[in-house]
């Protein structure tokens, strides 16, 4: 009986860092999909936020 229930306790182990490393990878994955946000006068936005303003106020000018 205890090296069944030392076996249940050594795969309960293996399945709990798995799932925690499982876990962490794909929170990793999806803070790289995150759009990357730059500092502009005093708000955060997004590149192609201000891209887009760049480009509109380019054409303004002209």
């Amino acid at each position: 009986m205890e090296g069944k229930l030392c076996w249940e306790v050594i795969m309960l182990g293996t399945l709990l860092t798995y799932s925690v490393f499982v876990n962490v990878i794909l929170i990793l994955i999806r803070k790289k999909k995150m759009p990357v946000r730059v500092q502009h006068k005093g708000q955060q936005r997004s590149w192609n936020e201000l891209y887009s303003t760049v480009v509109f106020t380019k054409i303004q000018q002209d």
